[in-house]
């Protein structure tokens, strides 16, 4: 075996997805956009406020916990995050991703952090709350502290996938991250629609991507609010909805692809 041949499985080995893998940021040019809305199909179900237990004198007495936003007026879902898997070229990644602690919920609720790039984590409460991460195992990922407003913690996210984000302090706080190392992604407003720009033309896969919104432990839970303050359980919910559309773009056209999320 020659030495080049060598080295060369020696990097595929260090790196089994191999350097052709990593996002390459480039000038796009004719691109396409992709469009669309994601919908609830059925009944929604009834989300229950969750009750506060510690300083319910600032983050009041309850708090509904935003797992499953639906327009009811034309059924679109908030909160979805619909992005490309598996695009390796093209616009530029952006900087600055943040995400607040604002009257005792992790805002934007649902957000877009990207693989080996900073994030900043900022307090806008005046009690103490802590960004608690884990990874899709389950494994804690970062557990950073803000003990007071305007404090900023600052974090680089060195792995991709879903990130599950909950304060300690707090049983109703808790967020997700979508972990990409590419900028095509959308994050669903109040109508359910997003729009992704700048795609290069080729054909690709598109993701939505939906927490899941029913409880599973809510007997245990139930039980715990009769418990007094200090025993309320943190409430667990469904595994998330993931979808997937082929989809093919075009130079300078744009392209409508629609998601429907089924109720339980």
């Amino acid at each position: 075996m020659t030495r080049f041949v060598w080295i060369a499985i020696t990097v595929l080995l260090m790196n089994p997805w191999g350097a052709a893998l990593a996002y390459d940021e480039t000038e796009v040019v004719e691109s396409g956009t992709i469009f669309g809305r994601v919908t609830f199909a059925g009944s929604v179900p009834d989300i229950p406020a969750i009750p506060v237990v510690k300083n319910p004198e600032f983050c009041g007495e309850a708090v509904w916990d935003p797992v499953l936003v639906v327009n009811p007026s034309n059924k679109g879902v908030k909160n979805t995050v619909v992005y490309l898997e598996g695009i390796h070229r093209g616009k530029a990644i952006p900087t600055g991703m943040a995400i607040d602690a604002f009257k005792c919920l992790f805002v934007p609720h649902v957000s877009v952090v990207f693989k080996n790039r900073p994030v900043v984590f900022h307090s806008n409460d005046m009690v103490l709350h802590n960004v608690h991460a884990f990874n899709e195992r389950g494994a804690t990922l970062f557990n950073l502290a803000l003990p007071q407003m305007g404090h900023v913690a600052k974090r680089t996210i060195k792995s991709g996938g879903i990130i599950h984000i909950q304060c300690d302090s707090h049983a109703h706080m808790q967020g997700w991250a979508v972990s990409l190392d590419h900028p095509y992604f959308s994050v669903t407003e109040e109508n359910g629609r997003f729009r992704i720009a700048g795609v290069p033309p080729g054909e690709y896969t598109l993701v939505a991507w939906h927490e899941g919104y029913t409880m599973t432990n809510r007997s245990s839970y139930e039980d715990s609010l009769k418990s007094g303050p200090g025993l309320l359980q943190r409430p667990v919910y469904d595994a998330p909805d993931r979808i997937t559309q082929p989809v093919e773009v075009k130079a300078k056209n744009e392209t409508r692809v629609d998601f429907v999320l089924k109720g339980r």
